[in-house]
């Protein structure tokens, strides 16, 4: 999609706080249905490669068609922090993931646009 025709419009204001507060499963995971939300966070570290697999098995589980999300280029995590300081790690785009300053500018404001696959683990972040 060209640049001029990205819908900003459509994310929604979302409290990260207010996600994070979501009841945990005691096994497993919960898939959040699919939607756009604007979340503003502060970057607390760039944390490089992760297996991506299981995040990629949940957008499938959410809706995506398995040949896109098998092609999505999305391997690496970072560490954000949520508006009262909680920690939240979130996978993100290479593409994205390369455009970050060097050297990790820890404590940049941003806002993240999700097209939401959000789930929660049981453990602190993606593995």
């Amino acid at each position: 999609m060209a640049r001029a025709d990205f819908n900003f419009a459509r994310y929604k204001e979302t409290d990260l706080d207010e996600f994070l507060m979501r009841r945990r499963p005691t096994t497993g995971r919960d898939v959040y249905p699919v939607s756009p939300v604007k979340l503003e966070v502060t970057l607390a570290s760039q944390d490089g490669p992760r297996a991506s697999q299981d995040f990629k098995r949940s957008l499938v589980m959410s809706g995506m068609p398995k040949q896109d999300a098998d092609g999505l280029g999305v391997t690496n995590c970072i560490t954000v922090l949520s508006a009262q300081g909680r920690e939240f790690k979130v996978f993100i785009q290479d593409v994205v993931y390369g455009s970050l300053p060097a050297g990790g500018a820890s404590r940049r404001q941003a806002h993240a646009l999700c097209d939401s696959h959000l789930h929660v683990t049981r453990r602190a972040g993606p593995s």
